[in-house]
């Protein structure tokens, strides 16, 4: 989605093809095509890019160069915050949004450890945004738009108004700014800010689950509830049986 948001934005003119990842012919078929072997990947006319940080480099400088920054100094900025995005904030999410859906097992030192790195962080980038209309200065950069990209669940899911109010205003502006652009709706659909954080999932979480495991899982969980209950049967039938003699060696005391 963030790829598509700075198509929109530069006004390229990319088309899409959807891939069905559960197809493995047709997965392994387009894969082949990629330099890196992975998705997803822009046809030039001059050879196949792979990686999405390196085709939005690639279009950026050839549609709209500045949103890399237009001196050298400005240029390591951009890169800077993008590659803080990738990494310091991406693992947060990975501490806390992924517990949220399932997408990990929840550990409550990680996740704890995860909301006191986000904090921190955020106040490095109300700091900025203090002093700045984006993260860099005061025009919207590459770097703008992967931070959007990386702090947008932890905005929908995990920040509650109250926090963002008093803790990071200037970033709660910066995002409202973003987010409410036609080209992150067309992108990204609505974005909600988050009014009470979601509790991430406390389960255990099956991996190398596919269909044949999830259906074995079933009949393993149907088998023993079977015979759970035949137990329970014959220890009813048992106690029954046990009753039923009790009254006959009574009534054969009282003749």
């Amino acid at each position: 989605m963030e790829l598509q948001h700075l198509i929109k934005l530069i006004g390229a003119k990319v088309d899409f093809e959807n891939v069905d990842l559960s197809d493995v012919n047709q997965r392994n078929s387009i894969v082949e095509k990629t330099p890196t072997a992975t998705l997803p990947f822009l046809e030039t006319k001059e050879g196949n890019i792979s990686e999405s940080k390196a085709i939005e480099y690639y279009l950026c400088t050839k549609y709209k160069p500045e949103l890399l920054g237009e001196t050298l100094f400005e240029k390591a900025k951009v890169n800077q915050w993008i590659e803080f995005a990738c990494a310091e904030i991406n693992r947060c999410n990975k501490g806390i949004i992924y517990p949220i859906f399932g997408w990990n097992d929840f550990c409550k030192d990680s996740f704890n450890e995860n909301n006191l790195k986000i904090k921190d962080y955020i106040k490095l980038i109300e700091n900025q945004l203090s002093k700045n209309d984006y993260i860099t200065g005061n025009k919207l950069t590459l770097a703008d738009i992967a931070l959007f990209r990386y702090l947008r669940y932890l905005m929908m899911f995990h920040f509650p108004t109250n926090m963002r109010k008093s803790l990071f205003p200037k970033t709660e502006k910066w995002f409202e700014k973003i987010m409410e652009t036609s080209e992150a709706k067309s992108a990204y659909g609505q974005t909600v800010l988050c009014k009470t954080p979601l509790k991430p999932f406390s389960g255990k979480i099956e991996r190398n689950c596919g269909i044949q495991k999830c259906e074995e899982n079933e009949k393993n969980t149907q088998k023993s509830e079977e015979k759970e209950e035949k137990k329970e049967k014959e220890e009813k039938e048992e106690k029954e049986n046990k009753g039923g003699k009790k009254k006959k060696r009574k009534k054969e005391r009282k003749r």
